[in-house]
């Protein structure tokens, strides 16, 4: 069975590339006295040959993306013609269709730039931020909450989202810290979007859901950390996992 040369993991013998990375497979035939390096196209058949049968990562993420962006065309031709045919105009469809937009933005960044996180996070960044203040401009055709609001909030989760990924990559050993690490950050994100909701409201920083959610999620946080920091030997789930 063949190996990656990147990740070793083991491949089917019929695939080209890695079904984990998409590393392309290096191919040795066993090669008798005199024989040739690589047969010539005419001593091929397509029919015969396994590897012309298995589509690749590569076309299979294609026809994925395909198939999704095919599933949001069809809900989105089907909003507006509901919406035409009982009020002929375009009235309640811009908020779902500016949603549909969203997600095909969101998707068509994830597997366009999926091995370049910078990429595509900035992509989702800014298509969550145009997304809201479409929704806030449908209303009078005037921002009204995303600038104080939506702005801010989504900003704050990007920050946590990068923090968080920071801290993954400076990990040496990633075990039991990353089950820390996610409540942690969900813990710290409740309690900004918590406080910048109430500034938003009453003109005053405060806090309340946010601080019983925190109870339940760092005790969980600082059990993971015990577990992972606390023993000599620490499980190293980058390795087992390959990320």
């Amino acid at each position: 069975m063949p190996y990656c040369p990147r990740c070793g993991v083991e491949a089917d013998p019929s695939v080209r590339e890695c079904p984990l990375c998409s590393t392309v497979l290096p191919r040795f035939d066993d090669l008798g006295p005199g024989a040739p390096a690589w047969p010539s196209p005419a001593d091929l058949d397509p029919a015969s040959d396994p590897s012309q049968t298995y589509a690749t990562v590569s076309e299979l993420r294609g026809r994925a993306f395909l198939t999704l962006a095919g599933v949001l065309g069809v809900a989105a031709v089907a909003v507006v013609a509901t919406d035409l045919f009982v009020h002929q105009a375009v009235t309640w469809s811009r908020y779902p269709l500016a949603a549909l937009a969203a997600v095909f933005l969101l998707l068509a960044a994830a597997f366009a730039w999926h091995r370049r996180p910078v990429a595509w996070g900035t992509a989702w960044t800014a298509t969550v931020i145009g997304f809201l203040g479409a929704l806030d401009g449908f209303d009078d055709g005037k921002w009204g909450w995303f600038p104080t609001l939506g702005l801010p909030v989504t900003l704050v989760s990007v920050a946590w989202i990068v923090v968080g990924a920071v801290a993954l990559g400076r990990a040496r050993h990633r075990g039991y810290n990353l089950f820390g690490l996610v409540p942690a950050l969900v813990a710290g994100e409740l309690v900004a979007i918590d406080g910048l909701v109430t500034l938003w409201a009453t003109g005053r920083l405060g806090f309340g859901w946010s601080l019983v959610a925190s109870l339940a999620l760092i005790p969980l946080a600082l059990l993971f950390f015990v577990l992972h920091y606390g023993f000599r030997r620490r499980p190293d789930l980058g390795r087992t996992f390959h990320f």
